[in-house]
């Protein structure tokens, strides 16, 4: 593997998609705002792997009793609107 296929791919795997979550607050989560961020802010991010990341984030903190039910409650619409 070449450096610079070497530092791309580093470059890629370090994009922090899970991020978002820990900065904004659940009242401001949306799939608009964090893809936005995430492509804008990070030249390897991609728009595929957020959308995943997104929703799998959501779809974790549904299954996580341990986070107050407001939060989860707004995950849970999130992902319904998915659908």
């Amino acid at each position: 593997m070449s450096d610079i296929t070497f530092y791309t791919r580093e470059t890629m795997e370090n994009v922090p998609y899970n991020k978002f979550f820990e900065i904004f607050s659940c009242d401001k989560w949306s799939l608009y705002h964090y893809v936005s961020l995430v492509i804008d802010n990070y030249k390897f991010a991609e728009k595929k792997k957020a959308h995943r990341t997104f929703f799998n984030t959501l779809d974790d903190i549904n299954d996580n009793h341990g986070i107050s039910q407001e939060v989860r409650n707004i995950a849970q619409n999130l992902v319904k609107r998915r659908k």
